[in-house]
């Protein structure tokens, strides 16, 4: 009955041209103004018959880690039925830290590495802003800190929205 907007696009986008059969997926607890955080349940079960695939999860970020398995099982050798997945994540903050500041990475490149991080099921894209090399955020009250190679205060929010929608806290660190 709920719908959750990020789950539906996120299968949409995951499940694009692959064969995997009839899905539904059920929410316990859709929110839908929920951002990522520490504590966040991403606790899912999949269960694959021989007609459907039900995905049950307590909340959108264990939906959108369902999808990703079944987006791996598909992309194997074909998926079993019969399979029954229940998954939780071990560790709470699970993630890469990029140093932008000393290596500057285009925007695209960095939803690149999001997408990835779905993909992998990581929940934390930790970047480095800025050091004595370089100021990559542009700041309001001192514009004149920010180098050449720079991201906007909206290109930040978008990749932010972005990397949220798939469960995916952004930390930043200016120093």
């Amino acid at each position: 009955d709920n719908k959750d907007p990020r789950v539906e696009a996120y299968a949409v986008r995951a499940l694009d041209g692959l064969d995997c059969g009839s899905l539904a997926i059920r929410i316990a607890n859709i929110d839908a103004a929920s951002v990522p955080q520490l504590d966040m349940d991403e606790h899912y079960e999949l269960q694959i018959g021989s007609e459907r695939i039900w995905l049950e999860a307590n909340s959108t970020w264990g939906a959108l880690h369902g999808i990703t398995t079944l987006r791996q099982l598909t992309s194997a050798q074909g998926i079993p039925s019969g399979l029954h997945i229940v998954d939780r994540p071990r560790f709470a903050w699970r993630g890469c830290m990029l140093d932008v500041t000393r290596h500057f990475i285009p925007l695209a490149q960095l939803y690149q590495v999001v997408d990835g991080l779905q993909l992998l099921k990581l929940n934390v894209l930790h970047l480095h802003l800025s050091d004595d090399q370089g100021f990559r955020f542009r700041s309001e009250a001192f514009p004149e800190l920010a180098s050449m190679e720079c991201y906007s205060k909206i290109e930040l929010e978008r990749l932010v929205t972005y990397a949220g929608d798939l469960g995916i806290r952004i930390i930043p660190e200016l120093d």
